[in-house]
């Protein structure tokens, strides 16, 4: 038998909670009540429980001190914390903790007898005490999700829907749809990418979809709710009769859904309605349109029911923004200018924000492909981009759950800019390391015969681009820095030593002396017999 601990500092709720439930249909028993957290996590060394049931608030430890503390002492021990509408930073907080489930006061037997079955499948699936009965419902259950799942697939691929008939679907794919209305309803949840992929989300999501499912199974026929990503996918079929108290069913779901924005603060629910159809086969339409109606909340606005397909004729061409902003990016990175890159950026955004009839689905498809674009540009020109696809996925999985036009666009500056400054600096230090080298083969050789052709192929690069390289690096072409080693050389040659001047000129790499007298006076403003003069060298 599982055992259960209530922990809740108002008597009267813990006592609630006892008599609420059937707890020998669970295959439970509560073993003790407990008044607060202290008192709690005595009784989970003494009682041992598998499952504790606390309030988020009590004095002495509070649910989230007394969460940490107990899984401390058992790290399998499941919770379900309990949270008032004022505390729900605490449960917030709590989640991360990996909690089982969060419940709102005031308790409901449904909705706490569900979650408890759930919690009696996960430890008897653990333990392997699985009756035949049981492990063929489980079994029949775990065939019916995969088989709506291959459905929803069916609906997302590009065939048609002619043969996708009532008794066709029911047959394939285990539904019980009857002839009336079929629809197809999205919930997308957006948020700080940080929150909204955290251990917490599945709790998040089985929320939704037990609210949508309570909220919308007395008026189908059927229906299911499927999570594909962030998105909660409602496939409905009703009577057509049914209609107004459907939008009245989902409006009111979306209310109640909206709850757990606070304990998910970033979290930003939108819902799209999509059109009705007489057969699944409208399924699909009815998808395309309800995706197409929640791309538009980037630029109408997240958090709204939404069922209205907004009127903008019949698109707008955006091959020529895509054209000119890859351009721009490509002109950007030859030149390895960073103003220009962020200078791309910004005339693409304008350049959206300015188009008529734009999408959202275009704002999204735009922005994905701008960053592709710039991936393979990238790699054209040899920079160094670590692990391109990650980055790719990384900046979809990003932009998929961000709600509005102007964050896709700061997500996008960011995430080229950022990349193009460490592949420049990167560059930076590879282009350092020839023109390194180079500089010290010119200061060991400078009195040889030195062309630019020649150290270019020593560092394997072709002329042209070397020399543009030396430039960049040094502020100087090939040829002045080469003069200035040997001038500073013949400088030192004069005011340190007696040799001859003509033997200095050889020295230092030329072989007339009436050049190499000409190029010192225009260096030093004197020849090289008055600079001696000047910075006299003696032997006393």
């Amino acid at each position: 038998m599982i055992k259960v601990l209530i922990a809740d500092d108002e008597e009267k709720v813990a006592l609630l909670i006892k008599n609420l439930i059937d707890w020998k249909s669970l295959d439970m028993e509560v073993v003790a009540l407990a008044k607060n957290g202290t008192e709690a996590l005595g009784l989970i060394q003494s009682e041992t429980p598998d499952i504790v049931i606390t309030d988020i608030r009590m004095p002495g430890l509070d649910g989230i001190e007394l969460i940490d503390k107990a899984k401390d002492l058992n790290p399998t021990l499941e919770f379900i914390i309990i949270s008032g509408y004022k505390h729900f930073d605490y449960a917030h907080r709590a989640i991360k903790y990996g909690v089982s489930d969060y419940l709102l006061k005031p308790i409901k037997e449904e909705e706490l007898t569900a979650t408890l079955s759930k919690m009696q499948w996960n430890y008897s699936s653990r333990r392997m005490q699985f009756t035949e009965q049981e492990r063929n419902q489980q079994h029949v259950e775990s065939g019916l999700r995969q088989r709506h799942s291959d459905f929803i697939q069916r609906l997302l691929s590009p065939a048609d829907g002619k043969e996708l008939t009532i008794g066709y679907v029911n047959e394939t794919w285990q539904y019980n749809f009857q002839t009336g209305v079929f629809r197809v309803v999205l919930l997308k949840i957006d948020g700080d990418p940080d929150e909204i992929f955290t251990d917490g989300f599945p709790i998040l999501k089985e929320k939704i979809e037990k609210l949508l499912q309570a909220a919308l199974a007395p008026l189908c026929f059927d229906r299911n709710v499927s999570f594909i990503g962030t998105v909660a996918a409602v496939l409905l079929n009703y009577e057509e009769e049914k209609g107004s108290d459907i939008r009245h069913a989902l409006k009111a779901a979306f209310e109640e859904i909206h709850i757990h924005n606070s304990l998910f603060p970033t979290a930003v629910f939108t819902m799209a309605v999509g059109s009705t159809a007489n057969s699944p086969a409208g399924l699909i339409a009815s998808w395309q349109i309800a995706d197409h109606i929640l791309g538009e909340r980037l630029i109408d606005g997240a958090g709204t029911f939404m069922d209205t397909l907004p009127n903008k004729g019949t698109g707008a061409k955006v091959t020529s923004i895509l054209t000119k902003a890859v351009r721009a990016l490509e002109v950007a990175l030859e030149t390895m200018n960073e103003d220009a890159v962020g200078k791309a950026i910004e005339d693409f955004t304008k350049d959206i924000l300015d188009k008529e009839n734009i999408t959202g689905k275009d704002i999204l498809y735009l922005s994905e492909m701008v960053l592709s674009n710039y991936v393979m540009l990238a790699q054209k020109y040899g920079y160094s981009f670590p692990n391109p696809e990650h980055f790719a996925r990384n900046y979809k999985s990003t932009a998929s759950v961000l709600s509005s036009a102007q964050n896709i666009f700061v997500l996008l500056r960011d995430a080229i800019l950022n990349t193009f400054i460490e592949m420049l600096k990167c560059r930076m230090e590879q282009n350092a390391k020839p023109v390194m080298s180079a500089k010290q083969y010119i200061r060991e050789h400078f009195s040889e015969t030195l062309t630019l052709e020649q150290i270019a192929a020593k560092e394997g690069f072709n002329a042209s681009y070397f020399s543009t390289l030396f430039k960049k690096e040094t502020g100087k072409t090939f040829s002045e820095y080469l003069h200035d080693v040997r001038m500073e050389e013949a400088k030192n040659l004069l005011r340190n030593t007696n040799m001859p001047i003509a033997l200095i000129c050889t020295s230092v790499g030329y072989s007339d002396l009436k050049h190499f007298t000409g190029s010192f006076k225009k260096t030093t403003g004197v020849k090289p017999r008055e600079y001696r003069k000047l910075y006299a060298w003696s032997e006393g």
